[in-house]
């Protein structure tokens, strides 16, 4: 959309000396003018191949070469000739389907999900009696969880029965494993539950939206008349959702509610695993959002203790990441205490080890570590503002390398084992190339350079910015 508006800018200006002539609506509609973009493309667990969506087929295909490897799904003979999106499993030997899906919010959405088992080549549908809203499996990849009308469900993949993990929810009331509106647009919480790496316990949001105000719009379709739409809208000042976390036990079939204090005008922006299966977080946020606690909760007893806190006068930001190493030891925390935000990397016990990356410029993004070589990857726009590169440095915080070249906007994808991955570039007068390279930086291939496009601004008569 940047490019978009960039385009449009340009063209206003030139419109005189346009070769051939522009409108508003060849800008704004026509396919024509819009970058072309890698649709569906995965990194595959062995880190030497990727699939892609391809009409009804997931193809294979090999990273060095390109070449196809065959198809993983083919829908023609599945039965299942169209869907929005697919998620493999952790092993992938199973792949979660999206159809008909339903926009609620910016982010949230419903659909029908089917599950399709790679081995024995069977399609199911996760639940047939009514849209479901971020089927999720299991870490084993032998259940899936669900919410249907706010209430969180688990189904086992191997006997096909269904479980109603939270009590019943109710709409614009009481939602369980989603989020309500606030923490959607402004926590980015969406799906409000997350699996423990054991795939034993699900932890999950309760939503209580009984006190918050309505608010109603009208929605224009095609009708003659619009159609009103209520939901619960909390204004400045006004009263939040009253949240709390609680976790399931599979096993036991027992429910445990987590202390997160008695003062319930607050935030729980996030709830995490560890790398154990026994320890869960959540990051505690007041109102203001000027003191924050990440909490390690007592799965036994849900009682929680503060593993790191941050306070400032105004403003607590830079807390988008939260990532457990490997190891189990230690994980890496984003924060801007130092008026810009950086990396720093912590134990289990909350005792700070390292600052990781410093100076006068912003970590825009954490793009993942490589446990073999110690190697922490990250986006920052130390270039300049109107620049992201992205950077290697190792877990001391030493020997820091930038490992794109071109000025411009550049972001990358790693395969799982960090043997390779893609480069997306762009300018303001170039549109995004997709590159793919090894983990020691050697371009292997281009998949996508957008060509087409940059000629057809020579049609028009675009002129460089």
């Amino acid at each position: 959309m940047r490019f978009i508006i960039v385009l449009f800018l340009v063209f206003s200006s030139i419109a005189a000396q346009a070769q051939v002539k522009i409108t508003n609506e060849d800008i704004w509609y026509s396919p024509d003018l819009y970058a072309a973009r890698v649709e569906g493309f995965r990194f595959m667990k062995d880190g030497r191949h990727y699939s892609k969506q391809e009409g009804s087929y997931i193809m294979k295909y090999d990273i060095k070469t390109g070449r196809p490897a065959g198809a993983v799904f083919n829908g023609q003979e599945a039965g299942l000739t169209k869907f929005d999106s697919y998620r493999f499993s952790d092993d992938e030997t199973k792949i979660v389907f999206a159809t008909e899906t339903e926009q609620i919010y910016r982010h949230s959405s419903a659909a029908n999900y089917l599950v399709y088992d790679i081995k024995n080549k069977t399609l199911d549908a996760v639940f047939p009696e009514g849209k479901q809203m971020y089927a999720l499996l299991s870490p084993d990849a032998t259940q899936i969880a669900f919410v249907v009308e706010n209430t969180l469900y688990c189904k086992n993949l191997q006997s096909n029965k269904v479980i109603q993990v939270s009590k019943k929810g109710k709409i614009n009331e009481i939602i369980y494993g989603a989020s309500d509106w606030v923490y959607e647009e402004e926590l980015g919480v969406v799906r409000g539950y997350e699996w423990a790496p054991d795939s034993k316990k699900i932890a999950y949001y309760r939503f209580d939206e009984t006190a918050v105000k309505e608010f109603t719009l009208n929605y224009y379709t095609d009708n003659i008349y619009p159609t009103p739409y209520t939901f619960k809208y909390p204004k400045v000042g006004e009263k939040n959702s009253i949240v709390d976390v609680f976790i399931y036990n599979l096993t036991t079939t027992k429910t445990l509610q987590c202390d997160t204090g008695e003062d319930k005008d607050t935030y729980l922006a996030k709830i995490q695993w560890t790398k154990d299966p026994n320890l869960l977080t959540i990051i505690h946020l007041n109102r203001h959002q000027n003191h924050l606690k990440l909490l390690k909760v007592d799965i036994l007893s849900g009682k929680t203790s503060t593993l790191l806190e941050e306070k400032d006068k105004y403003y607590v930001d830079g807390y988008n990441n939260l990532t457990f190493l490997p190891d189990g030891k230690q994980f890496l925390w984003t924060s801007d205490r130092s008026g810009f935000t950086h990396l720093y990397l912590y134990d289990m016990n909350g005792r700070l080890r390292k600052q990781i990356t410093k100076g006068k410029w912003e970590v825009t993004s954490f793009k993942g570590y490589n446990s073999k070589r110690n190697l922490i990857y990250f986006q920052s726009n130390e270039r300049g503002p109107l620049v992201r590169d992205v950077y290697a440095v190792n877990i001391k915080g030493k020997k820091k390398n930038r490992i794109t070249n071109k000025k411009g906007w550049n972001d990358v994808s790693f395969s799982p084992t960090f043997d390779y991955y893609t480069l997306t570039h762009s300018t303001i007068n170039t549109p995004p190339t997709y590159t793919i390279f090894t983990g020691e930086h050697k371009k292997l291939r281009v998949i996508e350079d957008n060509r087409s496009l940059q000629e057809k601004f020579k049609t028009y008569g675009v002129t460089t910015v």
